[in-house]
Formats: C-alpha cells, sequence, structure tokens
C-alpha cells in the first residue's frame, strides 16, 4: 500500500490529538490531502475537530498505531482503503455529538478486524449520523433475549428511519385498553451495528 505522510499536510501547530489520529491512519489515502482543509479553519472550528478525532480515538480502544497499520496491510491496494479515507474525515465533521464519534471509532476497529464489511461500514456511519445519540446507546444496551422489551423499547420507533429498527406487521401484546402497540424488531443492519460494537 502506498502510504500518505498525513503530517506534511498538517496546520501548523496542530493539535497532539490531530497528530495522533494522523500516526494511526497514515496509511489511509485522501485523509492527508482532506485535513490539510484545516488550515484554515477558524479556532473553534479547529477546537471541534480535535474533539471529534479524541473520541474517535478513543473508540479505537487500545489499538496502537502499528497494529492499525499491520491491520490496514490486509487491504493493500484495495480501493477500499480510498472509500474508507473518505467515509471517515467526512463522516466525522458532519456528527454533531462526540458518543457518535466515539462509535465510529468501534465501528472503524471492527471493519479493520474484519468483522464489518465495506458497504456496513459506510451505511452505520450514515445511521449513525441521522439518529439522536440516547437512542443509540439505548439500542446497544438492550437485551436481545428479551423480546419484549426490545419490542416497545422507546428508542426504537426512531430508529427506523436510521434502518436500525423496523416494525413488526402484527402485534402480539395488547393493552389495557384493547389496542395492540406497535412492536419493533432489529433490522439486519441493526444486527450488524449491535454485534460490530458490542463485541470489540
Amino acid at each position: 500500500m502506498k502510504k500518505t505522510k498525513l503530517r506534511t499536510v498538517m496546520a501548523e501547530g496542530a493539535a497532539p490529538v490531530i497528530d495522533a489520529v494522523l500516526t494511526v491512519l497514515d496509511g489511509v489515502p485522501v485523509l492527508g490531502t482532506a485535513v490539510a482543509v484545516l488550515k484554515g479553519w477558524d479556532d473553534f472550528r479547529a477546537r471541534m475537530m480535535t474533539a471529534k478525532f479524541q473520541s474517535f480515538l478513543e473508540g479505537l480502544g487500545d489499538k496502537s498505531p502499528e497494529q492499525v497499520q499491520e491491520m490496514l496491510e490486509a487491504f493493500n491496494d484495495s480501493p477500499e482503503v480510498e472509500q474508507m479515507g473518505e467515509t471517515l474525515l467526512l463522516t466525522l465533521e458532519s456528527y454533531t455529538a462526540l458518543e457518535k464519534c466515539s462509535l465510529l471509532g468501534k465501528l472503524f476497529c471492527a471493519y479493520l478486524e474484519q468483522r464489518l464489511n465495506n458497504q456496513d461500514f459506510r451505511r452505520l456511519a450514515l445511521a449513525i449520523n441521522v439518529a439522536f445519540p440516547d437512542d443509540l446507546l439505548e439500542y446497544l444496551s438492550l437485551d436481545s433475549h428479551n423480546v419484549d422489551l426490545v419490542g416497545t423499547a422507546r428508542c426504537m420507533p426512531y430508529l427506523v428511519s436510521a434502518g436500525l429498527a423496523r416494525e413488526k406487521p402484527y402485534g402480539t401484546i395488547a393493552s389495557l385498553d384493547g389496542n395492540m402497540p406497535r412492536l419493533y424488531s432489529y433490522t439486519a443492519l441493526g444486527q450488524a451495528f449491535r454485534s460490530a460494537i458490542n463485541s470489540g
């Protein structure tokens, strides 16, 4: 894999945390050119992006730059790597909650460990973007073995538009007034999301 030296395009005085991210992702094309825009950012926006990078790094857990680079070698000469670089930077920039950046880091780790394919990674990056962070955290904490709890969980209807939940065609639990409540279940993408985050 041809490695892009990202530090050569970093703004002068860039935050150490951004340098740490670039160290980890040194083998991912596109990021080097894209991060150059930091030179033109105002201080507030740069600080916000730094916080997002920090949360992303935390999502990687205890993976060292060397471990990440070793895993990237599995995608040697693959067009996926460039696509991944685009997804990572553009998605991080668009996120409005630091919890989402941490989740993206965990998904990226699952992708590197080949527990998550490229398309599902990109779909989930978008799903996280449209979802409310509290709903995502509740969704990830649900007990899959408790079907009734999952089906009626407060977060489920809000995650339909993100592609993580779907409404069941028929309810099975009647409420006190005799009405049939709406019940929900995980989608295949939602199951991939839970597996990637909770099995890391």
